[in-house]
C-alpha cells in the first residue's frame, strides 16, 4: 500500500490501518471502555483546573496537591455527568428537529413546545442511556473504520457500505452484551 499525501503531508498507510482497527474495537466494544475513557477525560480536566486554582491561590505545592484532588473528583463526576448531558443532548436534538419541521416559528412560540419535547425525549434516553451509548460508540467506530477504508481503498461506496454494516452489527453486539450483563447481574 502506498502512503497517502494530504495537503502536502505524507501519512503512512499503516496509520489508516490502525484507524480501521480502532474503529472496529470502538464499534464492538465501545460501551465497555466508555466509562474508562470518560473517567480519564474528567481526571485530566479536573487536574488542569486543580493545578490552575492551586497555583493561583497556594503556589506550586498547592497546585500539585489540588491537581490530584480535583483530578480524582473530576474523574468521578465526569463519568456520571456525561450520561445526563448525553440524554439532554438527545432531547435538544429532537426539539431542534421539531423546530425545523414546524417552519422555524418564533422562539417565544416554540419555547413551551420545545421544553415539553425535550423532557419527553430526555426521560427515556436517560433510562436507556446504556443502549444510547452503545449505538453512539458503534457509530463512532463505524466512522473511524469508514474513513480508514476510504483512504486506503479510494472507494466511497465500499467505505459507506462497511461503515453502515459495522454500525448496525456493532450496535447489535453491544446491546446484546448489555442485556446479557443485565440478566447475569439480576440473577446474582
Amino acid at each position: 500500500m502506498a502512503d497517502v499525501v494530504i495537503q502536502g503531508v505524507t501519512i503512512p498507510s499503516w496509520v489508516f490501518i490502525i484507524l480501521v482497527i480502532i474503529g472496529l474495537v470502538m464499534a464492538f466494544f465501545g460501551r465497555a471502555i466508555w466509562d474508562i475513557i470518560m473517567s480519564m477525560i474528567g481526571g485530566i480536566i479536573g487536574s488542569m483546573i486543580g493545578f490552575v486554582v492551586g497555583f493561583i491561590y497556594f503556589g506550586l505545592i498547592g497546585a500539585f496537591i489540588l491537581m490530584f484532588v480535583f483530578g480524582f473528583i473530576g474523574s468521578i463526576l465526569f463519568r456520571f455527568l456525561v450520561r445526563i448531558m448525553l440524554a439532554l443532548l438527545c432531547g435538544l436534538l429532537v426539539a431542534a428537529l421539531v423546530w425545523l419541521l414546524m417552519g422555524q416559528p418564533l422562539l417565544a412560540d416554540f419555547a413551551v413546545i420545545g421544553i415539553i419535547i425535550m423532557i419527553v425525549i430526555f426521560i427515556p434516553c436517560y433510562y436507556f442511556i446504556e443502549q444510547v451509548v452503545s449505538v453512539i460508540t458503534a457509530f463512532i467506530g463505524a466512522v473511524l473504520l469508514g474513513v480508514g477504508i476510504y483512504v486506503l481503498s479510494g472507494s466511497l461506496i465500499l467505505a459507506l457500505g462497511l461503515g453502515i454494516l459495522v454500525w448496525i452489527a456493532g450496535s447489535i453486539v453491544q446491546i446484546m452484551a448489555l442485556e446479557k450483563y443485565d440478566r447475569v447481574s439480576e440473577n446474582t
